[in-house]
């Protein structure tokens, strides 16, 4: 589910990358068809998607701080602003 909403920030962005926090995905989708409602079972935040330009320093630098929180982020718990999950968990960054 991760990988593929990072593929989908991808193609709607137009971008080489995107991160995303897996605290957003509730739950797993379950085998065979799906519908709707299912996927806003398993997402159902409303996104508000960045677009920024870095060049290598600073997309090091970014990739740092992230790593550097990585622990903290783990399980701290989220409230508010419509955040529907127990915790941030863990920020992803697409496989190639």
């Amino acid at each position: 589910m991760v990988d593929l909403g990072l593929k989908a920030l991808q193609a709607k962005t137009k971008t080489q990358g995107a991160v995303i926090n897996t605290g957003l995905f509730l739950k797993s989708l379950p085998a065979g068809i799906i519908d709707e409602n299912q996927i806003h079972d398993v997402l159902p935040h409303a996104m508000q998607v960045m677009k920024v330009t870095l060049d290598g320093y600073n997309l090091w630098r970014l990739i740092q701080e992230m790593e550097k929180n990585r622990n903290f982020l783990l399980r701290y718990p989220q409230k508010g602003m419509g955040f529907r999950g127990k915790s941030f968990w863990r920020i992803t960054l697409p496989r190639y």
